[in-house]
């Protein structure tokens, strides 16, 4: 009797081994997703984040080739809201204005 338990324990023992085994390298393997997807977050945010200032460029131009950006804040940008035809719907989603004031 002693030993039939003895050798159900060692036999539960092993299952539950193998089974905590599997659980842990699943676990293990999800962890490693997630942190990778937080870390490329983390990095499209940082990327997302003005480095250095810049000065609107050249000052007698409009539109000019560089916007003012402050290092330090996100880009964020004014969209113009208006409808019309195709060719003013495409003058819309093209025509966008950095909005300097943003996020501060």
């Amino acid at each position: 009797m002693k030993l039939t338990v003895f050798v159900f324990l060692i036999a539960a023992i092993y299952a539950f081994s193998e089974s905590f085994d599997q659980y842990a390298l699943a676990r293990s393997q999800a962890q490693n997703t997630l942190d990778l997807k937080i870390n490329s977050l983390v990095q499209a945010i940082q990327n997302s984040q003005n480095k250095r200032d810049t000065e609107y460029n050249p000052k007698f131009l409009f539109p000019p080739k560089t916007w003012t950006a402050k290092k330090g804040l996100f880009s964020s940008f004014i969209h113009l809201n208006f409808q019309g035809k195709k060719f003013q719907t495409n003058v819309r989603n093209l025509l966008t204005f950095p909005d300097g004031n943003s996020f501060y």
